[in-house]
């Protein structure tokens, strides 16, 4: 299967409206990266909430 990856930097405030908007336009299969995200599972590390965290998460 074909596909084309676009990479777009909205604000989080404009994240609703922006999914929104590519799902209306038909775009259906998204990928979010949340660099907010990913510093929580860390903290969430240290605080032993997880014992253990995949090295792909942390992996640019």
């Amino acid at each position: 299967m074909k596909y084309k990856e676009i990479k777009i930097y909205p604000k989080k405030e404009e994240l609703d409206a922006l999914v929104e908007a590519l799902n209306a336009a038909g775009r259906s299969d998204l990928v979010i990266n949340d660099p907010g995200e990913l510093e929580g599972i860390m903290r969430a590390r240290e605080e032993h909430v997880w014992d253990y965290v995949d090295p792909e998460v942390i992996e640019d």
